[in-house]
Protein backbone atom coordinates (compact mmCIF):
# COMPACT_ATOMS: atom_id res chain seq x y z
CA UNK A 1 0.00 0.00 0.00
CA UNK A 2 1.31 3.39 -1.01
CA UNK A 3 2.23 4.78 2.73
CA UNK A 4 0.78 8.68 1.18
CA UNK A 5 -2.29 7.42 1.03
CA UNK A 6 -2.67 5.85 4.59
CA UNK A 7 -4.51 8.16 6.97
CA UNK A 8 -1.97 10.24 9.71
CA UNK A 9 -0.40 8.52 12.70
CA UNK A 10 -1.50 9.09 16.20
CA UNK A 11 0.44 11.59 18.49
CA UNK A 12 0.09 10.77 22.40
CA UNK A 13 1.11 13.18 24.72
CA UNK A 14 0.97 10.88 28.46
CA UNK A 15 1.32 13.26 31.83
CA UNK A 16 2.47 10.47 34.39
CA UNK A 17 3.55 10.67 38.25
CA UNK A 18 6.16 8.40 37.97
CA UNK A 19 8.86 8.17 35.98
CA UNK A 20 10.42 4.93 36.66
CA UNK A 21 10.57 2.48 34.12
CA UNK A 22 9.42 4.51 31.45
CA UNK A 23 10.92 2.60 28.47
CA UNK A 24 8.91 -0.35 29.80
CA UNK A 25 5.39 1.46 30.13
CA UNK A 26 5.89 2.75 26.97
CA UNK A 27 5.99 -0.92 25.08
CA UNK A 28 3.23 -2.04 27.47
CA UNK A 29 0.91 0.76 26.70
CA UNK A 30 1.56 0.17 22.86
CA UNK A 31 0.89 -3.23 22.92
CA UNK A 32 -2.15 -3.12 24.64
CA UNK A 33 -3.26 0.05 22.53
CA UNK A 34 -2.19 -2.29 19.39
CA UNK A 35 -4.34 -4.96 20.10
CA UNK A 36 -7.71 -2.69 20.45
CA UNK A 37 -6.58 -0.49 17.39
CA UNK A 38 -4.84 -2.58 15.07
CA UNK A 39 -1.63 -2.27 13.45
CA UNK A 40 -1.57 1.79 13.42
CA UNK A 41 1.39 4.03 13.66
CA UNK A 42 1.02 5.43 17.28
CA UNK A 43 3.91 7.54 18.69
CA UNK A 44 3.74 8.18 22.43
CA UNK A 45 5.67 10.99 23.86
CA UNK A 46 5.67 11.53 28.17
CA UNK A 47 6.00 14.35 30.02
CA UNK A 48 9.77 14.74 30.70
CA UNK A 49 10.15 18.33 30.43
CA UNK A 50 7.31 21.10 29.94
CA UNK A 51 9.99 23.14 28.14
CA UNK A 52 10.69 20.67 25.32
CA UNK A 53 8.88 21.79 22.15
CA UNK A 54 6.91 18.98 21.46
CA UNK A 55 5.55 19.04 25.37
CA UNK A 56 4.52 22.71 24.50
CA UNK A 57 2.85 21.57 21.01
CA UNK A 58 1.11 18.91 22.67
CA UNK A 59 -0.11 20.96 25.46
CA UNK A 60 -0.72 24.05 23.22
CA UNK A 61 -2.50 21.94 20.37
CA UNK A 62 -3.39 18.65 21.67
CA UNK A 63 -6.93 17.41 22.44
CA UNK A 64 -7.39 16.18 26.47
CA UNK A 65 -8.70 12.67 26.38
Amino acid sequence: MDESKKGGDIDLYLVVQDHRNLFEKKIKFLSRIKRELGDQKIDVVFNLDKNRLIEREARRWGIKL
